[in-house]
């Protein structure tokens, strides 16, 4: 035998080493794929808990519902305010969902009606999360008299029941959109600014935010690349909660006749209006507040599930930080990881 046939011949010890494993084949629907979907979402900025389980069936409502809400005009089958048939028809070819106490379809009632209400109540959610977050981070982060007079105006603004600052804003101003939604920011600013205080208290108290101001960089710096990324947790998992508050406020006032007026198409306004057909035709009370109800409960599920995860990946640090420090887990301090270093 040649030296090239020995060179090509296998060595038997090293036959099985050499060999490349072959992994069976899996589908998309297996582990393997739901991995690959979950990898995708966290790298594009999906939070973790909107990527399995309730969070992600409550964020997929809440997207459909929102969808179903802007292309809903587009879709309804009748004018908005055109009688089609006779007041309280039950449901039949042409009207699914029947008519409504002036013969209105009620399927193209409700396909209008989403636009205002979740239109109203994510526009003050979000108007709120753009007031409340920086003026509880200055408040946390400055301290001093600033934190003393953001918690004492916060403290007025809670002293004063939500329905009755709603009531009084409605009386003064008048019933709108602009109206509503200022309603919305008000009513739960207080107790966002607090949070976001408290969570920046405990994020300035780290080790990397201290050494961050050590080295002298700007407080704009600080609180962009240390404090908010620390603090965004607690952020997300309190957003579920603001917008299922938010929809409550909207469509309570629309329902007891403070906000919107009619003819204006709105879910909580067409509760209070059908329910006294609710004997002829049910269902022109109940889709609205079935789609009221199914968003309120989307909306809990994203911020319940937001909050489990953030506990659970607190817990997880605790433990992680006790069984490298050698002492019990539960009494490891939470970590000091700079979010900087997390960034690819």
């Amino acid at each position: 035998m040649c030296d090239r046939d020995r060179a090509r011949r296998p060595v038997l010890g090293d036959q099985h080493a050499r060999r490349p494993r072959r992994h069976p084949a899996r589908s998309p629907t297996q582990d393997g794929g739901v991995t690959v979907r979950r990898t995708t979402l966290r790298r594009i900025g999906v939070p973790r808990s909107l990527t399995r389980g309730w969070g992600l069936a409550g964020a997929l409502t809440l997207v459909a519902l929102l969808a179903l809400a802007v292309a809903g005009p587009l879709l309804a089958p009748h004018p908005l305010d055109e009688p089609v048939a006779d007041v309280g028809q039950l449901p039949g070819p042409g009207l699914w969902l029947g008519a409504d106490q002036l013969g209105r379809d009620v399927f193209s009632r409700t396909l209008h009606g989403g636009l205002t209400t979740l239109g109203v109540s994510v526009g003050g959610t979000l108007a709120l999360y753009l007031v409340g977050v920086p003026l509880g981070v200055v408040a946390g982060y400055r301290g001093g008299w600033v934190d003393a007079v953001t918690v004492r105006a916060a403290d007025v603004l809670l002293a004063l029941p939500g329905l009755l600052l709603a009531l009084l804003l409605v009386a003064g101003l008048g019933g709108s959109g602009g109206v509503l939604l200022l309603c919305v920011v008000l009513t739960q600013l207080p107790a966002l600014t607090r949070l976001v205080r408290t969570a920046t208290l405990e994020a300035g108290s780290r080790a990397f935010v201290e050494a961050a101001r050590a080295r002298g960089e700007s407080a704009v710096r600080v609180v962009g690349f240390d404090v908010l990324p620390t603090i965004r947790p607690v952020i997300l998992a309190d957003a579920g909660l603001r917008l299922r508050s938010s929809v409550i406020v909207v469509a309570g006032l629309n329902f007891l006749g403070l906000g919107l007026h009619p003819p204006t198409a709105d879910w909580g306004l067409m509760i209070s209006e059908n329910r006294d057909i609710i004997g002829l035709n049910p269902w022109a009370a109940l889709a609205p507040g079935a789609l009221l109800a199914l968003f309120t409960v989307a909306a809990n599920a994203v911020g319940d599930e937001s909050a489990a995860t953030r506990t659970a990946t607190r817990t997880a640090a605790r433990t992680a930080a006790g069984t490298a420090a050698g002492t019990d887990p539960t009494d490891a301090a939470p970590t000091d990881a700079d979010p900087r270093e997390a960034r690819p």
